[in-house]
């Protein structure tokens, strides 16, 4: 969990939570000390409205964000609960809250200078509309992406550092996608012929970069796993390949990007911010090339040549399993070595010949001493 709260299922399908309690999925507000059954039933046609006398569902997978919980049934459905801005919960646009009538007069007040209060939690799972055949999800803080049956990817919510993947709008907006979205090139060779036949796909179109591989003859990616840092996303092919995007491309990306120089370094941590609280961000005109780079799905070249079995993510860093059990990584911070330069993906074998040296050059100096 990347909040204060911990989701749990036993081995008969069943889902438990304790924690933060308007991201435990109890619908209440009071305090989970322990672990509480979570019952997911089968919706009406609103998805925020239970049927209480329906089947209840069996849980495949959950995933945990900064507040907020999602979830995969083994029928393939998706449901969320928690948090509700940038949106994270993929339920749509954020609904007004209710008023008490002894606070109606204040919100007319509000409703007359054209403010309006919205929702801050969805208290109790609700069921992702359009989303009926996903197998893996994962949160980062704020987004999330899902895979399907089929291999395509989708993703939702915070879109500021470009974890989303949908790139930025043909008018240079970065947006937060408050329904799931298709991510190109991760979409399937089944999904492209049914755009070009003109149906009506699931998923909204992401942005002209999708439109464009609906309708081309770009090959499609076949995914075969994701995951989710903090603020980036990655992922792993059939062909062993490894993806990322976002983070505002930072060296957990493994990119080996070279950093922006001038007078734009001083200005990207408020352009590009994590704590954005605007559901959208202009890109500024000259730093379009540079936010393409990362605001999309890129293959890391770096590990072309290994057999990566398993990816685990975190804040600034990433770190890869290769199937020979090496572990490569990437980033900065504590969690990435300091002997190894930033940008760049370092090998495990690197770290412990490293720590070998200086264990024996301390032997030296201490035998040294001792003469």
């Amino acid at each position: 969990s990347l909040g204060s709260h911990s989701m749990a299922i036993d081995n008969k399908g069943q889902l438990y939570g304790w924690g933060f309690n308007k991201a435990v999925g109890t619908g209440s507000v009071q305090p989970v000390t322990r672990p509480t059954k979570i019952t997911i039933r089968k919706l009406s046609s609103d998805p925020l409205q239970y049927e209480e006398d329906s089947k209840e569902e069996k849980i495949r997978s959950v995933s945990c964000g900064d507040g907020f919980t999602v979830c995969v049934t083994t029928s393939g459905l998706v449901y969320t609960w928690g948090q509700w801005s940038h949106g994270r919960l993929g339920l749509g646009p954020i609904p007004q809250a209710k008023t008490t009538t002894a606070r109606r007069s204040l919100a007319a007040r509000y409703s007359d200078q054209g403010t309006k209060k919205l929702l801050k939690y969805q208290l109790r799972p609700a069921r992702v509309l359009g989303l009926d055949d996903v197998i893996q999800v994962a949160c980062g803080e704020a987004h999330v992406i899902a895979l399907l049956r089929d291999n395509s990817v989708v993703a939702w919510g915070q879109n500021t550092l470009g974890q989303v993947g949908t790139g930025p709008t043909r008018s240079g907006l970065l947006k937060d996608s408050f329904t799931p979205v298709l991510i190109a090139p991760f979409v399937s060779r089944q999904r492209r012929q049914r755009g070009r036949r003109g149906e009506k796909l699931l998923m909204k179109e992401a942005n002209h970069v999708y439109s464009d591989l609906i309708r081309g003859e770009q090959s499609s990616v076949v995914v075969k796993n994701i995951y989710c840092g903090a603020f980036h996303s990655l992922c792993t092919d059939v062909d062993g390949g490894v993806w990322s995007w976002g983070s505002r491309g930072s060296p957990c990306l493994g990119h080996a990007d070279t950093a922006l120089l001038g007078e734009w370094t001083t200005k990207i941590t408020a352009l590009f911010s994590i704590s954005a609280s605007e559901p959208e961000k202009m890109v500024p005109y000259e730093l379009l090339d540079w936010c393409l780079t990362w605001s999309m799905p890129r293959k890391i070249v770096a590990l072309n040549d290994v057999d990566i079995v398993h990816v685990s993510a975190g804040d600034l860093h990433s770190a890869f399993l290769s199937s020979t059990g090496r572990i490569y990584l990437t980033g900065s911070g504590p969690a990435v070595p300091p002997f190894s330069p930033p940008n760049r993906i370092t090998d495990a074998d690197d770290i412990d010949d490293t720590e070998t040296e200086t264990e024996e050059k301390q032997k030296k100096k201490e035998e040294s001493s001792t003469d």
